[in-house]
């Protein structure tokens, strides 16, 4: 997440998207951290960030139909 935050404040996007794939991946909490979180600010807006938001959002849902059963 760190380093997601340190890429962005450099505008290296590419890599500030994938750290922050990873990052929301390994911690989804950390979502919630993101959204207001100023580092973040230049790349918050992207389409590719909010796919990265949808994707880790339709994982948690599978996995909480998976444990409901």
């Amino acid at each position: 997440y760190n380093v997601a935050c340190m890429q962005a404040r450099l505008g290296q996007v590419a890599d500030a998207l994938a750290s922050i794939q990873e990052a929301f991946a390994l911690r989804p909490d950390l979502i919630q951290t993101a959204k207001s979180d100023p580092d973040l600010q230049n790349i918050r807006n992207l389409q590719a960030y909010r796919s990265i938001l949808t994707e880790i959002d339709s994982i948690e849902s599978d996995i909480q139909d998976i444990l409901s059963h």
